[in-house]
């Protein structure tokens, strides 16, 4: 099981980062709405935003919570805790990769 850290300490939230993340979120509903469109649909500025944006703000706002846990952990609990997430999505990854050879003329 991945190490948490210690969940008994009570943090105050920020507010600021709540409203990022729903924002990033709703981001992302919308981009894979948008995804399924027919081509030109949207203008291209809107693709680029949508296509550029996403993910940044995920990995900025993932990198600032994680990083007190990383700072916590030892390395070999860091190790384990990577093997555990990166194993099923090896896993799942290759599945989709097999199925997708399979399914696509």
């Amino acid at each position: 099981a991945p190490y948490l850290g210690n969940l008994n300490s009570v943090q105050r939230r920020d507010p600021y980062f709540d409203v990022v993340k729903a924002i990033a979120i709703i981001m992302v509903v919308v981009c894979h709405v948008m995804s399924i469109a027919p081509s030109g649909t949207f203008p291209t500025w809107i693709n680029n935003f949508r296509v550029g944006m996403n993910m940044p703000i995920f990995f900025a706002i993932s990198g600032y919570f994680a990083w007190p846990m990383v700072e916590a952990l030892e390395w070999r609990k860091l190790i384990m805790n990577i093997r555990a997430y990166l194993m099923p999505a090896l896993f799942a990854g290759a599945v989709y990769m097999v199925v997708d050879l399979l399914i696509t003329p």
